[in-house]
């Protein structure tokens, strides 16, 4: 089943870092990803080279240029 996060989250799912499966989702400021398993490689960011999962957070979040076009969320 697949899963819609919100990009206001700020997990891993959302991040320019992390490197998994994933598209922009239909509704704004969302990402989706087939299943809640879905697993991505962290490159550059504090848990680099390290397999992460879409729920997994840092401080070092970066928004994914994948959702260019997409008014960002606020900051925290």
């Amino acid at each position: 089943m697949p899963l819609l996060q919100a990009v206001s989250d700020r997990r891993c799912i959302s991040c320019e870092r992390w490197h998994g499966r994933r598209r922009a989702g239909d509704e704004p400021d969302t990402v989706e990803v087939a299943s809640g398993a879905t697993r991505g490689l962290c490159i550059d960011g504090p848990w680099h080279r390290s397999i992460r999962g879409v729920r997994n957070a840092c401080g070092q979040w970066l928004r994914w240029s994948g959702l260019a076009g997409k008014p960002a969320p606020p900051p925290r």
